[in-house]
């Protein structure tokens, strides 16, 4: 294939270009491999069956072995990757969730203590009355709060009057001196939003040693939503036309 060169590179005519580089090196070695078979009839079993066709002239090509041909017939080239057969998973459980209505421990206040403070810190701004008392259950037993909180309190869990004139004088020692939001010489229970004084209870019961909030965890969502919907109904939370809009009919 390539000319014996005993000459030198550039002083001999008849020598190939690239003689002694990779390139011609790696030609050589293919074309060895392809014609001089006779030096692979030694190896015996280790190319049985043969992996590559090394007949000269025919391009070299992996040759399939079909000694296994029922694996092959079970194979599906549509199922992949292969799955392997698993024990069925155990039924599982279902648990039934039931809502359920505030413990009767969160409208629990310990006698004694209500009576020491209300004899230090008497009410000067009024009672709640029975009828108030009534308005606040309406407000927390609306039906369309159902859907998203539990049940509401019902009368016999609902604080009495007493326990709810205990939060609202918790709110004025605890609160109001901190965040004086009530404008205590106009102030009024009698004259107060019924939510205004829910809101002022919830928080006057985190300040009880024996409510310790539970008041105003059980009634929080509830009263949230009953302010969210009046703020809805309030005219002055409304967007009204001004002079200055213009209205296309």
């Amino acid at each position: 294939m390539f000319p014996h060169s005993n000459a030198a590179w550039l002083g001999n005519a008849d020598a190939y270009y690239g003689e002694g580089l990779f390139d011609a090196d790696l030609a050589w070695t293919m074309d060895f491999m392809s014609n001089d078979t006779g030096l692979l009839d030694g190896l015996g079993d280790l190319l049985s069956p043969p992996l590559l066709d090394l007949t000269p002239g025919v391009i070299a090509a992996p040759l399939v072995n079909h000694s296994d041909s029922s694996q092959a017939e079970d194979e599906d080239p549509r199922d992949w990757p292969d799955r392997e057969s698993r024990p069925a998973s155990p039924t599982r459980r279902t648990f039934q969730t039931q809502k359920r209505g505030p413990h009767p421990i969160c409208f629990q206040t310990d006698e004694t203590e209500r009576r020491h403070f209300m004899t230090n810190h008497p009410a000067k701004v009024g009672n709640i009355s029975p009828d108030t008392r009534f308005i606040l259950l309406q407000i927390l037993g609306s039906p369309n709060m159902n859907a998203f909180c539990g049940p509401p309190p019902t009368n016999e869990l609902f604080p009495g009057i007493n326990d709810l004139d205990y939060f609202i004088q918790l709110y004025f020692v605890h609160v109001q001196p901190y965040f004086p939001v009530i404008h205590m010489p106009t102030f009024s229970i009698s004259a107060a939003k019924p939510l205004l004084l829910l809101s002022m209870m919830l928080l006057g019961s985190s300040h009880s040693a024996s409510n310790r909030g539970r008041f105003g965890f059980a009634c929080l969502e509830r009263t949230r939503l009953a302010l969210m919907h009046e703020r809805e109904l309030d005219i002055k939370f409304v967007s009204v036309p001004t002079d200055h809009t213009i209205i296309h009919h």
